[in-house]
């Protein structure tokens, strides 16, 4: 069995009985969609899909570090979870828990930064069911991820794939600002009022 084949048996016993907080489908459907689109972007190495399958196992679930590697995945496969695992923010303001983790998304390896677009494109495909002051919030948010990685990227093919889901969600993101009275220009004075 690959790797990433065993980590989609974690993650669909991990988050059985789970539903997504905005759609209420069951929660699996979301780390599948992300495994299918890094599929799609030509993604091969079995840690990295492996990774698609579990990223919101640690946070979402009482699977630890050390269950994941017990279980027979891989080091490799635990350290890019753990990248894409939002620190604990206990008594912080949302403000500051999105800038500590987008803030280390920034020094993360390519492939984190690839696989946290690709999660980040999913959940925007469901936000249109939300309140529009939280579809501009979180569009704002995203582009703030976004261009923050940019910055950081080489020339790696890897890195060439980062900047190009960046560029996809901030158009995305631009759109739902625009389509709830937004313009650019008034993104970017908004965020540190989050």
């Amino acid at each position: 069995m690959k790797v990433y084949e065993l980590a989609e048996v974690i993650a669909r016993k991990a988050h059985h009985g789970q539903k997504r907080k905005i759609s209420g489908d069951p929660y699996i459907i979301h780390p599948m969609r992300v495994f299918i689109a890094a599929q799609k972007y030509t993604i091969i190495y079995d840690d990295a899909l492996a990774a698609a399958w579990l990223h919101d196992v640690l946070e979402d679930t009482d699977v630890s570090e050390k269950d994941l590697l017990r279980q027979g995945i891989s080091e490799r496969a635990v350290n890019i979870v753990k990248w894409l695992t939002k620190p604990e923010g206990k008594g912080l303001k949302r403000f500051e828990r999105k800038y500590r983790y987008f803030d280390r998304l920034r020094m993360a390896p390519a492939i984190v930064m690839v696989l946290k677009l690709l999660d980040r494109l999913d959940n925007m495909s469901d936000i249109k069911d939300q309140e529009p002051d939280f579809q501009r919030l979180y569009a704002m948010e995203s582009i703030w991820m976004a261009e923050s990685m940019l910055h950081f990227l080489g020339v790696s093919d890897m890195e060439e794939l980062a900047q190009h889901l960046s560029d996809r969600v901030v158009l995305l993101s631009r759109k739902v600002l625009k389509e709830n009275g937004y313009s650019a220009v008034v993104e970017r004075n908004l965020l540190p009022l989050v």
